[in-house]
């Protein structure tokens, strides 16, 4: 991944990479993504790797506690922001929307929301 002012970027996308209990992944703004649905399941499979056992070409770890993104967004309410979880696939190029969340990568939702001025603090 290359690095410039806003921080790493891989094929282009800003993100940034949190360990957060038990699982990691990348965590990018909504507005850098395109609006949820295919296209959108492609860009975070594409940067986690996945469709290889190895995600040896992206930011996934092999297996599902490493293998997750999320998107952060704007809310209405100034104090709040939008949150997606996507549990990429490994061997195989595809995100599972049956997990609904990930009580660990909520975790780290607050403080990228902060760091990159979505709320004050």
């Amino acid at each position: 991944a290359a690095m410039s002012a806003a921080g790493p970027r891989r094929g282009g996308l800003p993100f940034a990479l949190y360990r957060s209990g038990t699982s990691r992944g990348p965590f990018v703004l909504e507005r850098d993504v395109p609006a949820r649905g295919p296209a959108r399941d492609e860009v975070l499979c594409r940067l986690m790797g996945s469709g290889h056992p190895q995600q040896l070409g992206g930011l996934g770890g092999s297996h599902g506690p490493t293998s997750k993104a999320v998107v952060v967004g704007p809310h209405s309410d100034p104090g709040a922001v939008t949150y997606d979880f996507h549990q990429c696939g490994v061997s195989e190029a595809a995100v599972d929307h049956s997990h609904g969340d990930c009580g660990n990568m909520i975790a780290a939702v607050a403080p990228f929301a902060l760091e990159r001025g979505l709320v004050l603090a």
